[in-house]
């Protein structure tokens, strides 16, 4: 089948995809008909936007590791009140979104912990440290 994948890579031209390939989201099948199972939708993705967007203000204000210093009290309030708003939504269900049961909701905050607490903070340690040599880190 054949694929248009621009709105995530910016590709202009269409990719051809082999049966089993995984479609990111935004691709639209431009030729060719296929069966597929979808990953994350609706309270998922949400829920995992949420966490990831909490977790990157946190790892990005600093060019060092995230805890060298402690975030102000005033920030560390609105992220915690919008990761629990979002978590308490999501539990309880939207119109339209049906709500999550806990082991998926821990699940979706430990993954998104560990890729922008863990390894995306690793990342950019490193690539400060590379880039920008005078930086403390």
């Amino acid at each position: 089948m054949t694929v248009d994948q621009s709105a995530l890579t910016g590709e202009s031209k269409d990719a051809d995809q082999a049966p089993g390939a995984v479609l990111s989201p935004g691709s639209i099948v431009r030729r060719g008909e296929g069966n597929g199972v979808v990953m994350l939708t609706g309270a998922n993705s949400f829920l995992l936007l949420l966490y990831f967007a909490v977790f990157s203000v946190v790892s990005a204000r600093e060019r060092c590791v995230f805890w060298a210093t402690m975030p102000s009290k005033a920030l560390m309030a609105a992220l915690v009140a919008d990761a629990l708003t979002g978590t308490i939504l999501t539990r309880v269900g939207l119109p339209g979104l049906l709500p999550l049961p806990w082991e998926q909701m821990l699940a979706i905050l430990v993954y998104a912990f560990a890729s922008c607490l863990v390894v995306n903070d690793a990342v950019k340690v490193v690539m400060t440290r590379w880039r920008i040599p005078t930086a403390i880190a």
